[in-house]
């Protein structure tokens, strides 16, 4: 007789494999975490997945058009007319699998492995730019600290970065190095950056229930900051509900379709169509 737990796990397994088998990109690693990832989504307006948001480098100086991408941020809206249009629960930043991954082994048997260290090593100090900037930027809920998820295939470590001082806000470790920048600061982090890969106090397999667990724990721990933006928006987007915006013909209720929705809005509609199509594709407003 097959064992429940491990019934039950098998069709987790299969989405797994699909980040590993194959020699899969990268954009396949995303679609499997946001498969993940939406089992927490309940109700429908707990957090928006928001893909590529654009983090620039300087907020403060319009001429600066250096800019940093996680590949998704989790978070929500504010309310419209106040800025940023999105407050940051966690950013993630995502590579495909690498060799020693094939096959799914279980996180305690290649969390030592150089391999996978080095892996995880290069990919924080990219994630660490990406947070640098949303917090210059005034996009995270916890103010001067962020949490970010290092996604490789379907393994995942979480890092909270931050405080930073004004010294390291200015250094960046992934791109060419800033000429605003302090240059001592820059000396230090890039010793850090090029010598021996970070060590790994925690791994992840999104299949697991273990994973499960901890990735529902991240995601709670800022509830209760969300809330008070769910309430304001949903009021600011209920007193404008009448004649605010016709209901599109066909939604496509998928992280996918959103981004399609998110871009048309960027580029015909504005801001405030923008945040109303997220609580619209969130299953909250009925136009």
């Amino acid at each position: 007789m097959v064992d429940i737990t491990i019934e039950r796990q098998l069709p987790r397994v299969r989405e797994s494999r699909k980040a590993v088998d194959n020699n899969p990109k990268e954009d396949v690693t995303y679609a499997v975490f946001v498969e993940f990832l939406g089992r927490h989504k309940t109700p429908f307006e707990r957090f928006v997945i928001y893909s590529q948001l654009s983090l620039k480098w300087k907020p403060d100086v319009k001429e600066d058009r250096r800019l940093e991408t996680p590949d998704l941020s989790v978070g929500n809206f504010t309310a419209v007319g106040v800025m940023p249009p999105f407050k940051l629960r966690f950013g993630v930043e995502a590579k495909r699998a690498i060799e020693e991954m094939k096959g799914l082994p279980p996180p305690s048997s290649i969390i030592n492995n150089n391999e996978v260290r080095v892996a995880f090593h290069t990919l924080y100090f990219q994630a660490q730019d990406q947070a640098k900037a949303a917090i210059k930027g005034q996009y995270p809920l916890l103010g001067g600290t962020v949490q970010w998820i290092l996604l490789i295939g379907p393994y995942w470590v979480p890092v909270i970065f931050g405080p930073f001082t004004e010294d390291e806000l200015t250094v960046c470790a992934h791109k060419k190095e800033s000429p605003s920048g302090d240059w001592l600061t820059q000396v230090i982090l890039n010793r850090e950056r090029d010598g021996l890969p970070r060590p790994l106090t925690e791994l992840n397999l999104l299949c697991d229930n273990n994973s499960f667990t901890r990735l529902e724990q991240i995601i709670s721990a800022t509830d209760a900051l969300t809330q008070p933006l769910v309430n304001a928006l949903m009021a600011s987007l209920e007193s404008r509900s009448s004649g605010f915006c016709k209901a599109p013909e066909k939604w496509v209720d998928s992280t996918f379709g959103y981004q399609v929705a998110v871009e048309r809005a960027q580029n015909e509609q504005g801001l405030e169509l923008l945040i109303t199509l997220g609580v619209l594709l969130s299953g909250r407003l009925q136009l």
